[in-house]
């Protein structure tokens, strides 16, 4: 069986400076592919950055960050490298925190965050539309026609079968990723941004082992480093990844 070389990236982003973002993503992919990573996930929100606030509501917000992905796309022609990061989509007046999965010059498909926290110090549905009934859709892009739009959609790249979930997924009843393993697929990415509270990081770490476990696939997780901690939440950059109920491997948070 052949291995391939994945990766978990948290840039130093600014919040709403998606030009500046983008330089540091684009960084980060280069350095990825220096290391032969052949999958490389960022984490939720990763153009924006995930701590916008209101500004989810700014149309030239939404404008700046639709310009940084149809910069990406064309950054990553000629590039054997399947990326995954997070930014807003504007679909029919609704707004979706969605991982937009691109490949050499392609947009593959935009995977909307299924379930929307609303408790506690989150208070995601003031902006964004839970997507779990967003299924078999294709929408276009200014810069692409037809582009899959859902939460069912799983990637074929080398011989992976690949689906992603956001965040909040993962701590579900029921995560996206278990009916996702169900349709095949034996790599699971989150893009994540899970703030920090005493003893929070432990059972973040058992919940991505286990689900790996369950799933009996590959996971990879990348949360919101510390340069978009606010005054609401402070963020640590904890990036796992596991296999088959095994953490490979696991960064020092707070870096």
């Amino acid at each position: 069986m052949d291995f391939i070389k994945v990766g978990a990236a948290s840039p130093k982003l600014k919040i709403s400076d998606t030009k500046y973002n983008l330089k540091e993503i684009e960084t980060m992919i280069l350095n990825a592919i220096e290391e032969e990573v052949k999958v490389l996930v960022f984490p939720e929100l990763s153009i924006s950055a995930y701590s916008c606030g209101d500004l989810f509501t700014n149309k030239k917000l939404i404008e700046n960050c639709n310009l940084a992905i149809k910069n990406l796309v064309e950054f990553s022609k000629g590039k054997d490298i399947l990326m995954a990061v997070g930014a807003p989509f504007l679909y029919r007046y609704s707004l979706y925190n969605c991982a937009y999965v691109i490949l050499n010059g392609k947009v593959l498909g935009i995977v909307p965050k299924s379930y929307i926290p609303n408790y506690s110090e989150f208070y995601e549905k003031r902006w964004f539309t839970e997507g779990f009934n967003i299924k078999g859709l294709n929408v276009d892009l200014d810069f692409q026609k037809e582009v899959p739009f859902g939460t069912d959609l799983i990637f074929s790249f080398k011989n992976l079968k690949v689906g992603f979930e956001i965040c909040e997924d993962l701590w579900v009843t029921i995560p996206p990723s278990s009916n996702l393993a169900l349709m095949g697929a034996n790599l699971i990415c989150n893009l994540s941004a899970s703030n920090e509270l005493v003893s929070k990081s432990s059972y973040r770490k058992s919940l991505v082992q286990n689900q790996s476990a369950r799933t009996m696939c590959s996971y990879i997780y990348s949360s919101a480093g510390v340069h978009e901690s606010t005054t609401d939440l402070l963020f640590s950059g904890h990036m796992i990844i596991a296999e088959n109920g095994t953490i490979i491997k696991e960064n020092n948070r707070f870096k």
